[in-house]
């Protein structure tokens, strides 16, 4: 008697073909490499250009202007 992963009744193949490199520079094109393996979301925010903003997180530029106030 067979179970039924041997069985050959209802086995579907998928052929998926997988391009790691454009994956990990479409998943890289909204971040910030900070270093040490960790990264920050961009701010994402659309300019009247129709560009996409590239400046770092709310939270960074507030600290950064604090520091420049000093």
């Amino acid at each position: 008697m067979l179970t039924r992963s041997q069985s050959k009744i209802n086995r579907v193949s998928f052929n998926v073909v997988i391009d790691f490199d454009e994956s990990s520079r479409e998943w890289n094109k909204n971040k910030t490499y900070l270093g040490n393996g960790t990264y920050e979301y961009k701010s994402g925010i659309a300019l009247r250009s129709g560009k996409i903003c590239n400046q770092q997180s709310d939270s960074k530029l507030r600290r950064s202007s604090r520091l420049s106030n000093r």
